[in-house]
């Protein structure tokens, strides 16, 4: 023998009926998940929601949907007691409403970009200013390497082409100090005609390159132009004999 309920109906009992019976109720829509039901000889009773077989298979109730959709009202004071309100108690009135406070968390949300731009706008400018020095150097650096390969490539060729024009007959005589005096004559007088006129054109680069570091790689260049000048002019003598 199946076991019997009893049931509730908007607060009437009804019953004894049988699991199946329950079940058929349900598919009527005449008994919800929220109502009532008692097993016989039962004293405690539960939710009709809370027996599964009762309502397999069959969609929520509407009324049911509602209530779990619908939002929590805000507590008064009275439920509050006027004591440790809330957060959304204690707002006044016009800023209860769900458009207001999605607005609010908008400027919320709004605001703490600003803030997270400009922080890390002030920690990239931090790290700038930080790598100030290493950019300042690695410059330097730069500067330093240009200004050698420019120097000693000016330097060489202003020694060949002296070399080659100042005649053979007295070359192999002079001295590297003399051709080091020669050197510094070239380099103190960059826009000599008939200096530019040996040298093709330029002697030198002036602009940005008068340090005392630039005047001692040309010097050096000018030199050892000059003297692979005289080697190679040796070298085809020796062939000749």
């Amino acid at each position: 023998m199946s076991a019997e309920y009893f049931y509730t109906v908007k607060g009437a009992r009804q019953g004894p009926v049988t699991i199946e019976e329950l079940r058929l109720l349900a598919e009527r829509q005449e008994l919800k998940r929220s109502d009532l039901i008692c097993a016989e000889g039962v004293v405690a009773w539960q939710p009709a929601g809370s027996m599964a077989e009762i309502f397999k298979g069959l969609p929520p109730d509407l009324k049911f949907v509602e209530q779990i959709m619908s939002p929590l009202p805000l507590p008064t004071e009275a439920q509050t007691g006027g004591s440790n309100p809330t957060f959304l108690a204690r707002l006044p009135k016009p800023l209860r409403k769900r458009r207001t406070l999605a607005l609010l968390a908008s400027l919320i949300v709004l605001v703490i970009s600003i803030l997270v731009v400009c922080v890390k706008q002030s920690l990239a400018k931090a790290k700038w200013e930080r790598e100030a020095p290493q950019r300042e150097a690695q410059f330097s650096n730069w500067v330093q390497r240009n200004v050698e390969a420019v120097e000693e490539s000016a330097g060489r060729n202003a020694g060949q082409k002296m070399f080659e024009r100042r005649g053979v007959t007295t070359v192999s005589a002079r001295t590297e100090a003399e051709i080091q005096d020669l050197a510094e004559y070239v380099w103190n007088n960059p826009n000599n005609e008939g200096l530019k006129a040996v040298c093709d054109g330029q002697v030198r680069p002036t602009t940005g390159y008068e340090s005392s570091t630039a005047k001692g790689y040309f010097i050096t260049a000018f030199v050892q132009g000059y003297l692979d000048g005289i080697n190679a002019y040796n070298r085809r003598n020796q062939h000749l004999y």
